[in-house]
């Protein structure tokens, strides 16, 4: 669980890239984040994954407080390991292959709890699969967790990018992260490697926060418990589809999105009192709405 406490974020502008976000990410449930280019996004991804530090607030991950402003950085490494990361364009050394880049990686995370040393039958669609205690296991295990097996041979540099994606997902588990942040991991994929990637990543909801940002409202449909729409920095709304749907009259979350947007995206007054006006219908329904 990652529970974000008031996170602003300021670069050199003086509007805010993240403007006062809290909101609870919950164990065992995939959130979905989406909203327009400069939505704020990005820079929430890094501020949960501590590849940035935000200008205020802070985050509690499971239960344990994190204030980047004054952790030290051994501190901040550790939190970081319980955190896996997989983003759009992941970027590997070509001349390696498959298996070497998972052994070192394993070898890298040996002393720690990797993913395959806790690995479950039901998590890999594979029956009685016993815990491996070593790097080369632990390396199989995720192989066989993320379907690279036929290509664990193969150069890096000669993977189709549905191969890559997968890769990038056995990387981000090598430690078994409570934790999982996923920036538009289908993108560029055709239909056949978008299901077989939406498969995994479900298969991984079990025991983890997942949060995935994505453009493809299909996905979110598809995958997420709960849902969160940004615009300039901010929450407009949050909830399950169902409660989006319900507040905005529409039929699907993409409908509900572009009725978001009514007004433009030129900052008008259009554009926010649209925002304004539906969040508050939904806030109403929500007895105040928590965290949102």
């Amino acid at each position: 669980m990652i529970k974000a406490n008031s996170l602003t974020k300021f670069y050199k502008k003086t509007v805010p890239a993240l403007d006062k976000f809290s909101y609870v990410f919950e164990e065992g449930k995939i959130t979905g984040l989406i909203g327009l280019n400069g939505a704020g996004k990005s820079t929430l991804l890094k501020i949960l994954s501590l590849q940035l530090y935000p200008t205020s607030g802070n985050l509690e991950i499971n239960g344990e407080t994190i204030d980047t402003q004054t952790e030290s950085e051994r501190k901040i490494a550790q939190i970081k390991s319980r955190i896996g990361f997989v983003s759009e364009n992941a970027q590997f050394n070509g001349d390696l292959k498959v298996s070497e880049l998972l052994k070192s990686t394993c070898e890298f995370y040996e002393d720690n709890s990797c993913r395959a040393k806790n690995a479950r039958a039901d998590d890999i669609n594979a029956g009685d699969i016993s815990a491996p205690t070593t790097s080369k296991q632990c390396a199989a295990t995720l192989a066989k967790l993320c379907a690279l097996e036929d290509v664990l041979d193969k150069k890096i540099k000669t993977l189709s990018k549905g191969y890559r994606q997968r890769l990038s997902f056995a990387l981000a588990l090598a430690n078994d992260p409570e934790i999982l942040i996923l920036d538009e991991p289908i993108s560029g994929l055709d239909p056949v490697q978008i299901n077989e990637i939406r498969n995994l990543i479900k298969s991984l909801k079990k025991s983890r926060t997942i949060i995935l940002s994505t453009h493809i409202m299909q996905e979110v449909s598809a995958l997420c418990d709960n849902i969160v729409i940004l615009h300039d920095g901010k929450i407009v709304i949050s909830g399950t589809e169902q409660d989006i749907l319900e507040a905005t009259g529409k039929d699907d979350i993409e409908a509900a999105f572009l009725a978001l947007q009514a007004g433009g995206g030129d900052g008008s007054c259009a554009h926010h009192n649209a925002y304004g006006n539906i969040a508050a219908q939904y806030e109403g329904t929500q007895n105040g709405g928590g965290d949102r």
